[in-house]
């Protein structure tokens, strides 16, 4: 037996969280920025105070570390800290939308408004099978394994996660077993190293011999699975532009509309779908035209993936209307 589902987790919590801007210094090399943020954030150290700072950077290291696995392990190590990194790409190599000195404020104001919303943070989702039933896949992540990451949790806001697994089992008809289990561990924002809050429970299953019964898949799981096919496409989009063949990716730009339209009448109350529609129809029609470089489109289209795979409403949201 096969089987998609999505596992629905309430948190609820409330940000009394402080939030305050401590300094600012410019900084040319991308570690000793990172470097210069962190010293001022043990320099002005404050009980109850989160510990985020928000890098601007082209993302090219000339000087100090420069590789990814350098900067990587430097940022993995102010996380143990307890600092949170967010970063911002400015210029083409990322976005060159983000040059125009209007975008950065807008961008900035929602990043800056967004942490006053965290009341959750290095937040993972484990998922195990129970009773024969394996998980072979957790959408938008590596390796189902490992679970997945999902970063800061916001208030008043949706996340979901779709994964895959098989169940089998040797029982008689209309016999439910539990056949997932889920864990959720988030930290308080201020408490980065303090014990995970921890919310965990397990999703039963009645075996049957129809099969009729099981032909019809849930209409929220069926929209579910076409954004995450969609991030998918988005991956091959971005390999298409950045060889060139710009009237591939067109096409399949085409391809990934028609697939987001076909369960559009399925959106849920947020209207997650139509934000994924707006930008993708707007990135076609801007690439159609040319009105923008292959190297910002293919990074538009992979920053898109990344909206669908983590399913955010309220990240998607910051950047649906643009143009």
């Amino acid at each position: 037996m096969s089987a998609d589902t999505s596992v629905s987790v309430t948190v609820r919590c409330i940000p009394d969280n402080r939030y305050a801007l401590i300094g600012n210094r410019y900084w040319w090399q991308l570690s000793g920025g990172i470097e210069s943020g962190a010293d001022l954030l043990a320099r002005y150290e404050h009980p109850g105070y989160s510990k985020r700072m928000f890098i601007l950077s082209d993302g090219l290291a000339y000087v100090g570390l420069k590789t990814q696995q350098e900067i990587m392990k430097s940022v993995s190590t102010y996380n143990e800290k307890g600092i949170i990194i967010d970063s911002f790409g400015v210029g083409e190599d990322f976005d060159e939308k983000i040059m125009k000195a209007e975008v950065i404020v807008t961008l900035m104001t929602n990043a800056i408004q967004s942490v006053f919303d965290v009341c959750g943070t290095h937040t993972q989702l484990v998922i195990r099978g129970l009773n024969n039933a394996t998980v072979t896949k957790i959408w938008g992540q590596q390796n189902a394994t490992l679970g997945a990451n999902l970063g800061d949790l916001h208030v008043d806001n949706l996340r979901v996660i779709l994964c895959d697994f098989t169940a089998s089992a040797n029982v008689p008809d209309g016999t439910e077993l539990d056949v997932l289990e889920y864990e959720l561990k988030y930290n308080r924002p201020d408490d980065l190293e303090g014990e995970p809050i921890t919310v965990s429970s397990k999703l039963p299953l009645i075996f049957v011999n129809y099969e009729s019964l099981i032909r019809d898949i849930d209409p929220k799981v069926k929209a579910l699975h076409a954004i995450q096919v969609a991030a998918e496409m988005d991956h091959r989009i971005v390999e298409l532009i950045n060889d060139r063949r710009r009237d591939e990716a067109i096409a399949l730009i085409g391809e990934q509309i028609n697939l987001l339209q076909e369960v559009q009448d399925l959106d849920d109350e947020k209207c997650m779908i139509a934000m994924l529609l707006r930008m993708v129809q707007n990135m076609q029609r801007r690439l159609r035209e040319q009105e923008v470089s292959e190297k910002s489109a293919a990074k538009s289209y992979h920053h898109q993936a990344h909206m669908k795979k983590c399913h955010d409403h309220k990240y998607t949201n910051y950047y649906a209307d643009e143009d």
